[in-house]
């Protein structure tokens, strides 16, 4: 018999009900000079201002800049700012006439004449001209033109008329001019008569047009100027003056009889915000009655602002609330007066629309349309136990998943008010046993129920998986037994009844769950798992526990980028197969556009759109609203807000630093070569987003694509010279993005690289290399000229040789020795002598036509001489030519009459002066390469020949010897034959010379045939 517990319905108890928005609450813990906030504007750039009694705070959506009389402000007591057309930010404070530009406070040096007692209370600006007024201890008036590099004019503003109203004492409420700016208008109090005096000036004149007597006005009255119209108050009454009309409407009282009105406030463009001492009211210019922030009712205000993103900023004595647009029409719920159990673990929808809700501490509550709740509480196990998952079932009975198993909630109970819990519960071999009947309870802790055509039952446990029937609660047979002990996160069916589950160690699936043959499998993907959810029956989305959302495409899985890192807890696809998710930084909503490839839009839901906390456990959404579990309580969101009037954030570059030094942020820079160590700071002023704003840049000459980030700035050192261009868009919580912000940046190259001076290298490269040219050229003449110079002489040589060859001294002997034939009557000698020599001087005249011969030529030569030199001298000596048979003697070619000389001297000096017969040898051979002449003679050596050549007397003087040399050098310079002679004297044992030795070596030169 299962036992019977008792449903308390405790409306309201331990429950905040989400009337009120979460709010983030800024305090000077987190920047502020002073919690106590007088007052909040935006300027033209997208700063947010706060006056405090402890200085101003400039604040950029991501941190408070503080500024004290250390700063320069003339007081830290500042109440209120006003920004005029060139962007100076008045200050309303005491005694000072002060404003901030340029990131400074600049105070006013006033004339001799004025002076200022007690603080300013007005300010009315155009464009050219600012009006200064204050109220204590009466009015006085100053207007302050130019502004032009801080260069003011200031006057008193005298108005003689206004001595003829009997005031004791007069404060002035209010200057301004009307819509067509034709007239001003001032407002005068006098404290003894309660009467409010409205003056039209007109040629220079003050005329009353309306006079107001009512009792209940006071000095400290606020006016509020719009465009067409003025609204200010008494104690009781707004009274609201029209300029075109001239008329005064007067608004009921807005409270109860008793009630005072404290202050009112400008709010927007429309709107205003009247304090009481009965609570907080927004009215409309039309002074019509506004109850779409009536959760400011009750609570102290100073004032009330909305930004250019209609942002709520409300300043109070404690601190600055924030609220964001989207905000306005969220709703949160608190559970528990602890704020440690006010997690929310599960959300579900029962069959009447109520919203089922489970919490971290065990308790059940239902929330119907109406935001009724009620608390369904366990009076034992498992009360304090989580609960994690909430399943309606077709006959109205809910059943729950507990941290230690199943409980079932019968519907006919629930209706009743009292309500029997079933305790089902499954231990290892799967069977059903009840916990008070059985000693061996094992707690099995549920993570997901899912169904499957409203038959089975599909449960993932601690322990593994289990599939019941609907019907009575049994264990599918199928699958009894398996997945044991393997912990289950999530589980899902796709339309192939393929059972897919999700673990720690990543996705398995089940072909064909009822197929009692059908085994486990693990897939391809290995990242832990919290859920999985089917998306038009096939399509398999994955939530992992920090890497992300994946798409299963066919056996691929893809990663979704923009929640590439992000713990998903859960998914939750709607009726238009979006896919929410709940993550521990808020909510995303992925809208599919397009399915392949994958065309999506991310929007992003967090504390800045109301949410009671980024870690979110579950999400749940119907045709109207979002409803987010949190680990700090339900949220609700409107989905109608998606259709609020768009505003796109702006983006500022603050500051642009070159090499450490900051500089004004212009839209084109030129720099020089070592200006190229580049920091850019920058924020996007999307207060709603709370930093959450992602930014894309582009660095062009840098970066071939578009990068993205968080950071709010970027360095690029060391950029060589050349042209780039800065590229900066911003995007913020929703998806808008700014427009693209562009910085150029110019770094000129060093003066020797650049332009002129390149060209005037260039040039002057030009002219050397002209010169360069020039001197080749010269030097190309000069060496031709000295190699025909040389030629020249190398004839000149050769002829010089064959003159030396065929000196006098021989022909003249040759022909002696021809007429000794004649008178000797000995004709046949005297012929043939005659013909040998006529023979050797033909060779000799063809030979000296050419550098070079055959060396078969050259030993032909020799030979004839030779023979007319055996002859003339009588066989005074022997000669002997030898030749390697190796050698191509009729392709080699040697520089002519080159051997010659030396034999010449062989014979001349050796061997004609010996008294023996003599020997002389002539030996070709060839070394590698080269050509090797031995000439050697055995006669009386060249000491010998040089004594006997002292002693005579010649006719002429031998040269033979030095053209040798001469030529020598010149064909070594002009043709690198690279001829080499090495004379050496030969001497016997007992020193006594034994003739001369005449190696001439010549690098080979094969004639090309």
């Amino acid at each position: 018999m299962r036992p019977a517990c008792v449903v308390i319905f405790c409306l309201f108890s331990y429950f905040l009900l989400g009337q009120t928005p979460k709010m983030k609450l800024f305090t000077s813990a987190d920047g502020l000079p002073s919690s106590n906030v007088y007052s909040v504007i935006q300027d033209t750039k997208g700063y947010i201002w706060l006056c405090t009694d402890k200085g101003v705070a400039r604040f950029d959506g991501y941190s408070f800049e503080s500024f004290t009389v250390q700063d320069g402000l003339p007081s830290n007591d500042i109440w209120g700012i006003t920004e005029d057309h060139n962007g100076r930010l008045w200050l309303s404070t005491y005694d000072q006439l002060t404003y901030f530009q340029e990131n400074k406070f600049h105070t006013l040096s006033l004339p001799g004449k004025i002076q200022l007692q007690g603080f300013i209370n007005h300010h009315y600006i155009k464009r050219d001209t600012a009006h200064f007024f204050t109220a204590e201890p009466g009015p006085s008036l100053f207007q302050i033109e130019g502004g032009q590099e801080g260069h003011f004019s200031i006057r008193t503003v005298s108005h003689n008329d206004l001595d003829s109203f009997p005031f004791e004492e007069h404060s002035l409420l209010y200057l301004g001019r009307d819509a067509q700016k034709k007239a001003w208008y001032m407002a005068f109090l006098g404290p003894s008569t309660k009467k409010i005096v409205l003056l039209k000036e007109e040629a220079g004149c003050y005329e009353p047009c309306i006079v107001i007597d009512d009792e209940y006005i006071n000095r400290n009255n606020q006016v509020i100027n719009y465009e067409d119209k003025i609204i200010f108050h008494s104690r009781k009454k707004l009274y609201s003056f029209d300029f075109d009309a001239i008329q005064i409407k007067i608004t009921a009282i807005l409270f109860e009889e008793d009630c005072s009105i404290l202050s009112i406030s400008k709010l927007g463009e429309d709107k205003m915000l009247v304090i009481t001492d009965r609570g907080n009211r927004i009215v409309n210019k039309n002074l019509e009655l506004i109850n779409d922030i009536d959760f400011i009712k009750n609570m102290t205000i100073n004032t009330l602002f909305e930004d250019k993103e209609n942002n709520l900023w409300i300043c109070t004595p404690s601190g600055l609330y924030f609220l964001p647009s989207k905000g306005r029409k969220s709703k949160s719920f608190l559970f528990s007066s602890e704020r440690s159990n006010n997690e929310i673990t599960t959300l579900n929808f029962n069959g009447t629309g109520q919203l089922l809700i489970g919490t971290i501490s065990g308790q059940l509550y239902s929330l119907d349309s109406n935001f009724k709740k009620i608390n369904l509480t366990w009076n034992s196990i498992p009360s304090q136990e989580p609960i994690f998952e909430i399943l309606p079932r077709d006959n109205g009975d809910l059943l729950i998943g507990h941290n230690v198993g199943i409980s079932v909630v019968k519907k006919t109970e629930l209706e009743k008010g009292v309500i029997t819990r079933d305790r089902l519960l499954y231990n290892l071999d799967n069977t059903i046993f009840n916990l008070q009947n059985d000693s061996h309870y094992v707690a099995l802790s549920v993570k997901d129920i899912a169904t499957w055509k409203n038959q089975y039952y599909l449960i993932a446990f601690s322990h593994g998986i289990n599939i019941l029937e609907e019907e009575a609660f049994h264990t599918l047979p199928c699958y009894r037994g398996r997945g044991k002990w393997k912990r289950a996160h999530s589980i899902a069916i796709d339309g192939e009844e393929n059972l897919w589950i999700g673990r720690k160690s990543g996705l398995y699936y089940l072909p064909n769950f009822r197929n009692e043959e059908a085994k486990e499998e693990k897939s391809d993907f290995f990242m832990p798992v919290n859920d999985i959810k089917i998306r038009k029956n096939r399509q398999i989305w994955i939530a992992t526990d920090g890497f992300g959302l994946y798409r299963m495409n066919g056996k691929e899985f893809e990663l979704i980028p923009e929640t590439q890192n992000d713990i998903i807890n859960s998914l939750y696809v709607d009726y238009n197969s979006n896919v929410w998710m709940a993550t521990n930084k808020g909510v995303k909503k992925l809208s599919i556009r397009q399915e392949f490839p994958l065309i999506y839009n991310i929007q992003k839901f967090s504390v800045a759109q109301g949410l009671a906390s980024n870690e979110v456990n579950r999400i749940i959404v119907d045709r109207e609203r979002i409803y987010i579990g949190t680990k700090n309580g339900l949220t609700i969101l409107e989905k109608n807000g998606d259709d609020e009037h768009i505003v796109h954030p702006e983006l500022l570059i603050k500051n642009i630093r070159i090499n450490d030094r900051d500089t004004s942020v212009e839209r084109t820079y030129q720099l020089n070569y070592f200006q190229n160590n580049i920091k850019l700071e920058y924020v996007c002023f999307s207060y709603k987003s709370l930093g959450d704003v992602r930014y894309y840049y582009q660095m062009t000459g840098v970066d071939t694509v578009w990068r993205s980030t968080f950071s709010l700035e970027q360095s690029y050192p060391l950029l060589p010279p050349g042209e780039y261009e800065f590229r900066l868009q911003a995007e913020d919580i929703d998806g808008l993005r700014t427009e693209i912000q562009t910085i150029k940046f110019i770094i000129l190259s060093p003066w020797w690289e650049r332009g002129w001076v390149r060209g005037l290298f260039l040039l002057l490269f030009a002219t050397l290399v002209y010169g360069a040219m020039q001197w080749r050229i010269k030097n190309i003449r000069q060496k031709t000229e000295e190699r025909n110079s040389i030629e020249k002489k190398f004839a000149e040589l050769e002829l010089q040789a064959l003159q030396a060859q065929m000196n006098p001294h021989f022909i003249f002997n040759a022909l002696q020795a021809i007429q000794e034939f004649i008178f000797d009557k000995d004709e046949l000698l005297a012929n043939r002598y005659l013909v040998k020599f006529s023979r050797l001087m033909r060779l000799f005249l063809e030979s000296s036509k050419e550098k070079y011969i055959l060396l078969c030529d050259e030993i032909q030569l020799l030979s004839l001489y030779l023979e007319l030199e055996k002859m003339r001298f009588s066989d005074k000596f022997d000669y002997i030519i030898t030749i390697n048979p190796d050698i191509a003697i009729d392709l080699l070619e040697i520089p002519s009459m080159l051997f010659q000389p030396f034999v010449e001297n062989a014979i001349n000096h050796g061997l004609v002066h010996k008294k023996s017969k003599g020997l002389l040898s002539i030996t070709i051979t060839q070394e590698k390469n080269d050509l090797v002449c031995l000439i050697e003679d055995d006669g009386i050596g060249r000491k010998k020949a040089r004594e006997l050549k002292q002693k005579s007397y010649q006719s002429y003087k031998s040269r033979g010897m030095k053209l040798v040399q001469e030529r020598q050098n010149v064909i070594n310079f002009i043709e690198n034959a690279n001829i080499k002679i090495n004379i050496r004297d030969l001497y016997d044992k007992n020193g006594q010379a034994l003739g001369t030795a005449v190696q001439i070596r010549i690098r080979i030169n094969f004639i090309d045939r």
